[in-house]
């Protein structure tokens, strides 16, 4: 047989994760941009997140046939699948509950038996946010953005150790400068 040219000269991965950032919730997808959506006063990374919890949770896309009589195909229908993964952030800080639990301020909390202390509340709201997300590689030099996210939080516990839960998935997005899901690639620290 032939020898054919391959898509690739040289394989291209995406390996490991170094950080995931958000940023802040967006009114306007028709006029954002990659800039505007990870500003960098606005965009926040979720610092640690605990090991081998993130997961790839999308949905294979699904090929029904449409088939004659006997059997035989005429067509086949597609359905996409879905843009989703999740992960746990080792962090339960107010600032994180409020983030992806709707947590808020209780302004009358008192108590003389827990002496100084303050209180968020949550499990109120539906712990749901929708705004950008992306995932860097190992060596922060490649990122997968999902610049319009469904992002819904909980609190999880494994190992001893309490855990902010978040499953993320992408939503339609379709402008010049933003689609559903991006790779960014050749990234560089402008900071050097």
């Amino acid at each position: 047989m032939k020898k054919f040219t391959g898509i690739d000269e040289v394989t291209s991965v995406f390996s490991g994760q170094s950080d995931i950032v958000v940023g802040l919730e967006n009114a306007d997808y028709k006029s954002a941009t990659i800039d505007t959506l990870f500003a960098e006063a606005s965009a926040k990374s979720l610092g640690q997140i605990v090991e081998d919890s993130t997961s790839w949770d999308g949905d294979d896309p699904e090929m029904t046939p449409l088939k004659d009589e006997q059997g035989d195909t005429i067509t086949t229908q597609v359905t996409a699948g879905t843009l989703a993964f999740s992960c746990e952030i080792a962090s339960t800080s107010t600032d994180m509950l409020k983030a992806f639990m709707k947590a808020e301020d209780i302004a009358d909390f008192t108590s003389t038996v827990f002496s100084g202390a303050k209180a968020v509340g949550f499990g109120v709201d539906l712990p749901v946010t929708t705004r950008p997300i992306l995932i860097a590689n190992d060596e922060g030099n490649k990122a997968l953005v999902f610049p319009k996210a469904k992002i819904v939080g909980n609190l999880s516990y494994s190992d001893k150790l309490w855990r902010v839960r978040i499953s993320v998935t992408a939503e339609y997005i379709d402008t010049a400068s933003l689609k559903t899901g991006m790779l960014l690639t050749g990234i560089t620290d402008s900071e050097e």
